[in-house]
């Protein structure tokens, strides 16, 4: 005999719902088909989460799936309530309500792609560095035993020169070098050497 439960990742709990939906169906069919209330223990804030992004955001939806929904936001640290930047539960859960009134501009921030995610921390040489080595390896101008005394040089190298303008095409930048890698892509032989 099935118990019959009223949450809970069971399927007591589904077959409560399923029943229940045939006088509420906008409240009881989602949690009966587990996405919401009949989820495993600790799912349920992603549950609710989710429930709601998918109602609210159908036409912007930033996951292939409830699961791929719950599995990111319970990955997700919670914050501080009412944040409304930075990688949290609570931007997310504060963009997803905003995503009531404009469902283009904020579903995309609830569903973590943009505004609610981290703040970058990649370093400006390093990133620069990584993809010197792996566009310009037949032209590298780094001097090193291995690839790591090789990156040393090149992070300390674009480190040390000035940041100039992002638009530089010439003069002695990180906006020129950068310019000049990302040239270096079709025309490694004319580029590198200016990267």
């Amino acid at each position: 005999m099935l118990a019959i439960t009223f949450s809970g990742n069971s399927m007591g709990c589904r077959t409560y719902h399923l029943g229940a939906a045939m006088s509420d169906a906008g409240l009881h069919c989602p949690h009966a088909a587990g996405m919401a209330v009949c989820v495993a223990d600790g799912s349920t804030e992603a549950a609710m989460f989710c429930d709601g992004y998918f109602s609210t955001c159908s036409m912007y939806n930033s996951f292939m799936s409830v699961s791929e929904c719950r599995m990111t936001y319970d990955a997700t640290p919670a914050g501080t309530a009412g944040a409304t930047s930075g990688d949290s539960q609570a931007c997310r859960d504060y963009q997803l309500g905003a995503a009531m009134s404009d469902a283009m501009l904020h579903c995309p921030h609830a569903g973590g792609e943009e505004v609610c995610v981290a703040e970058d921390t990649t370093d400006p040489a390093e990133e620069f560095c990584m993809q010197y080595m792996a566009t310009c390896s037949n032209y590298n101008s780094f001097m090193g035993a291995d690839m790591d005394a090789m990156m040393a040089t090149c992070m300390m190298s674009f480190g040390g020169t000035p940041v100039g303008e992002a638009t530089d095409t010439s003069g002695y930048t990180q906006g020129c070098r950068s310019y000049h890698l990302g040239a270096a892509m079709s025309n490694a032989e004319l580029h590198c050497p200016h990267a």
